[in-house]
């Protein structure tokens, strides 16, 4: 009798994963299943990894070798794990040092109270300085294209010689 309960667990069982199976045309639409003559179809896959592997050696031989990468500072010398963990540390590092940094900055408003921040709105002010700035270094400039040569004044107030 155990037989046949396995029997009907079994038969169950097919039944259900038949029912979820996939059916060929979309199979064949995956590219999971291939149709046509085998023969063609072996040799086109064969044809494709033999191309794929000519590209890879190609691009391989093409590929700069160790001492040059070292000598441009793209690689680093010694393990890559241990090169790795470098760098995880300097970014740590620089985490830590600007967690400090922000820790011990001044408020807002004694920098004001300094008159190092302006008020207003934070583009507006530190924009209009901007501004000030390029307006008279403009001014002095053309000042300083217009002035006459030390010729022509010496002519203008007659001391040529």
């Amino acid at each position: 009798r155990d037989i046949f309960d396995n029997m009907e667990e079994a038969k169950t069982q097919l039944d259900s994963k038949l029912k979820v199976r996939q059916e060929r045309k979309d199979l064949v639409e995956r590219g999971i299943l291939k149709t046509g003559p085998a023969t063609l179809q072996a040799k086109s896959e064969e044809l494709k990894r033999e191309t794929a592997k000519a590209q890879l050696d190609t691009k391989l031989k093409l590929r700069q070798d160790k001492k040059d990468l070292l000598e441009k500072g793209i690689l680093k010398p010694g393990a890559p794990q241990l090169q790795a963990q470098s760098e995880q540390l300097k970014v740590e590092q620089a985490k830590a040092s600007l967690d400090t940094k922000l820790k011990i900055r001044q408020d807002k408003k004694d920098l004001i109270d300094k008159g190092i921040l302006k008020t207003g709105p934070a583009n507006q002010q530190g924009a209009a300085d901007s501004l000030k700035r390029a307006q008279v270094k403009d001014t002095l400039g053309k000042a300083l294209d217009a002035r006459p040569t030390p010729e022509a004044v010496k002519d203008k107030v007659g001391l040529a010689e």
